[in-house]
């Protein structure tokens, strides 16, 4: 346990074991099922989680430049903040207070919730975005396979796909481009504003859901070129 004003650097932590954080914790590696657990007014930079690991940001406490592997979780709760962190294999990010400059790779998923907001991510692989209702999103960049879910009452703005990349909504989006194979679906409920901005010579399309008279789902389609 790190007391206020407290400093640990280069720590390992192993199996069940648990840091606590009220002071600075630098270049922490925490493997299996360490916990990490960073309290308000306080900082954790440089850390980096293997396994089942996890780091929890409470509020007005942050973490920056920290990496997620394997199954490894960060938690940030509300009213605390962690910029410039990087997810990789199977790890998740759950986010109610606020994030920035997140880099998912290969399954590694972010999840923001009511409250929560998240700026400048870039997505690799077959990375996830989910937005949760009351939860934002602005600057997202997806490659690859990977996926974009705005949900009911979630909101994103200004975001990009490319490659394979999949853009679903039942939320607010607006200000969204395609690229090559990118493929961005509407249902029933979602509205897309300022959308379908290719951006290269490339075929892209949306997919627009809505109830038929019938009671069942009806689609279409429409490839849109600069």
């Amino acid at each position: 346990m790190l007391e206020a004003g407290g400093r640990a650097d280069a720590t390992g932590l192993n199996g069940s074991s648990q840091q606590e954080v009220f002071g600075t914790a630098d270049n922490t590696s925490l493997t299996d099922g360490a916990t990490q657990t960073v309290h308000g007014d306080d900082v954790a930079n440089a850390n980096t989680l293997y396994g089942g690991a996890s780091q929890i940001i409470e509020a007005d406490g942050s973490a920056s430049n920290n990496n997620p592997f394997g199954s490894a979780s960060q938690t940030v709760l509300t009213g605390a903040t962690a910029n410039g962190n990087a997810l990789n294999n199977d790890a998740s990010q759950s986010v109610s207070g606020t994030v920035a400059y997140t880099s998912l790779s290969d399954n590694a998923t972010q999840t923001i919730q009511a409250g929560g907001s998240a700026d400048t991510t870039m997505m690799y692989g077959a990375s996830a975005q989910t937005i949760e209702a009351g939860g934002s999103a602005v600057n997202t960049n997806l490659y690859g396979t990977s996926t974009q879910m705005v949900n009911a009452g979630g909101v994103a703005d200004d975001n990009a796909l490319r490659v394979n990349a999949k853009q679903e909504v039942f939320g607010t989006v607006s200000d969204t481009s395609l690229e090559d194979s990118a493929v961005q679906i509407i249902h029933d409920g979602g509205m897309s504003i300022s959308n379908m901005r290719p951006i290269s010579e490339e075929t892209v399309t949306m997919w627009i859901w809505w109830p038929s008279t019938a009671g069942h789902t009806e689609t279409t389609g429409c490839s849109i070129r600069p």
